[in-house]
């Protein structure tokens, strides 16, 4: 699956925001919202155990339609491509307002930070 998305880029904003003007007006905020989460594992051959990381999220168009998306962080190779997926799978714009909802952990502020605006 991570085949499919494509290249890891260091930004996913597509154009410049003085061309977006010529862009139709966007329809009301798309809401992400991601949480990160330990879970534990057990191996009963190796009595090894340990925990991973995973993050998870959510993306909320105005009219209430729903995409979810989620990761092992450290184990998945495109992290940021996988969220920009998730928002251009809604038809989000690249005039379209985003408001990103988290915890605060770091891990994922960083992850949301990908989809600054660039010019």
């Amino acid at each position: 699956m991570e085949d499919e998305l494509g290249e890891e880029k260091g930004v996913y904003i597509e154009g410049c925001a003085r061309d977006w003007e010529e862009l139709p007006r966007p329809d009301l905020p798309l809401v992400l919202g991601m949480d990160g989460g330990y879970v534990r594992f057990y191996d009963k051959e190796s009595k090894k155990a340990g925990n991973f990381e995973i993050i998870v999220g959510k993306s909320i168009k105005a009219d209430g339609t729903t995409k979810r998306f989620g990761g092992v962080y450290c184990y998945g190779t495109k992290p940021q491509r996988r969220i920009f997926e998730v928002l251009k799978s809604q038809r989000m714009q690249m005039n379209q307002q985003v408001t990103f909802l988290s915890d605060g952990d770091e891990k994922i502020r960083q992850l949301q930070s990908y989809l600054k605006l660039s010019c």
